[in-house]
């Protein structure tokens, strides 16, 4: 994985422990929806480990984040270009880094213990919304908006932007590069590289 990328990843933890642990795709409004989230992450966070607590992980995940607009957003043209079965492909891999990153760090920090959200903003406008944030965590604050559109009567998210760093463009500058120079298969395989690597990493005994 490149350095923006996992620089980005790493900014986007304190947020995410907000956004990646939220509840289901919620139907009212858009700030509605970022507030419902985080009464629901202190509880996730303090289970004691276990394939149970990865499950709900996994699930809420997938109810939250649309993997197929952040992926059609983040590789423009090459996108459309790939078989169903490709994109798939992509969105499976995607899911497993996301979540690989964030799932032990997210429990790691117990954020449920020490931050607080700011809701400065709004910006709904027919099925898309901005909900402008500022999570304090300790001696931190980092202004964090979220990207969100609504489908089939619910809000998902489909980008975070900390600190004008976007989820949707870090991707793009890194994956879009890779299929330029090495081609689509390259960049799967990348892919698939990597999350080898951290579930091997998480796997190994702890000293």
């Amino acid at each position: 994985m490149s350095h923006p990328i996992r620089t980005t990843l790493a900014a986007l933890t304190l947020s995410c422990a907000v956004l990646f642990a939220a509840l289901p795709a919620y139907a009212g409004s858009s700030t509605d929806f970022i507030k419902k989230t985080s009464t629901e992450v202190t509880t996730l966070l303090q289970k004691k480990d276990s394939k149970t607590r990865q499950e709900q992980f996994t699930a809420k995940l997938n109810a939250t984040v649309d993997f197929r607009e952040l992926a059609s957003r983040a590789l423009d043209e090459y996108w459309s270009e790939q078989s169903p079965e490709e994109q798939q492909k992509f969105l499976d891999l995607l899911q497993q880094l996301l979540e690989a990153n964030y799932r032990d760090k997210l429990a790691a920090q117990q954020m449920g213990k020490d931050y607080s959200i700011d809701y400065t903003d709004e910006r709904e406008r027919d099925d898309m919304a901005i909900v402008k944030t500022v999570i304090k965590s300790k001696d931190r604050a980092k202004p964090v908006n979220y990207k969100m559109v609504k489908k089939d009567g619910n809000w998902v998210v489909y980008d975070v932007v900390i600190d004008d760093i976007s989820l949707v463009e870090t991707y793009r500058d890194a994956y879009t590069q890779i299929i330029k120079k090495e081609g689509w298969d390259s960049l799967i395989k990348r892919m698939e590289k990597k999350v080898a690597q951290l579930e091997k990493a998480k796997a190994a005994p702890k000293k």
